[in-house]
C-alpha cells in the first residue's frame, strides 16, 4: 500500500536522525529539519517493508526521487517495494521521466537504482558537500515506457 502524506510526524518517523545523517549535506541539522510540502511524500507499507519515497517535480514531465528507506528494510525487500512504487507512479502520477541524483560516495544507492532499471545518464561535478569535501553526483534516469516494460 502506498499513500501520500503531509503528516509531519509520519514523515519524521522515516526521516530519522540516522537517515538524515546519511542524506543531508554538511551544514544541515536534524533539529532544524521540517518537511518541504512542495515535495510529495509517499509512504509505502507492505508486510515486510516500510519506506518513504520523496518526489520532487523538476518540470512538466520529470520527477526526481529521493528514497528514505530504513536500514532494516533495505536489500531484497526494497527491490519488491520499488516495483510497487513504479506501479503507483504509472497509475497515479502524470510523468514521462524519473531521475535520481546520487552522491558518488553512496555506491549502494547507485547499485539499488541500477538494479531497478535506472541508467547512469551523467554526473554533476562537485555538487554535494559531505564530510567537509565536495563530491560528484551521478544522474540516473528511467523513462515511463522503460518502467512499464519491467512491470
Amino acid at each position: 500500500m502506498i499513500y501520500e502524506t503531509q503528516n509531519v510526524e509520519v514523515i519524521k518517523a522515516f526521516v530519522t536522525p540516522e537517515i538524515f545523517e546519511e542524506i543531508a549535506e554538511d551544514g544541515h541539522k536534524y533539529e532544524e529539519f521540517e518537511p518541504n510540502f512542495r515535495l510529495g511524500y509517499l509512504v509505502q507499507k507492505m508486510e515486510d517493508f516500510e519506506g518513504l519515497w520523496i518526489l520532487e517535480r523538476r518540470n512538466g514531465v520529470t520527477y526526481c526521487v529521493h528514497p528514505a528507506i530504513p536500514k532494516q528494510y533495505r536489500g531484497r525487500k526494497a527491490y519488491r517495494a520499488a516495483k510497487e512504487f513504479y506501479c503507483y507512479l504509472v497509475e497515479n502520477i502524470d510523468f514521462e521521466k524519473l531521475i535520481a541524483e546520487t552522491p558518488v560516495i553512496y555506491k549502494n544507492v547507485k547499485l539499488f537504482a541500477l538494479q531497478n532499471g535506472l541508467q547512469v545518464e551523467g554526473k554533476l561535478k562537485q555538487s554535494y558537500r559531505k564530510y567537509g569535501q565536495l563530491h560528484d553526483q551521478w544522474i540516473l534516469g528511467i523513462t515511463k515506457p522503460q518502467i512499464e516494460a519491467i512491470l
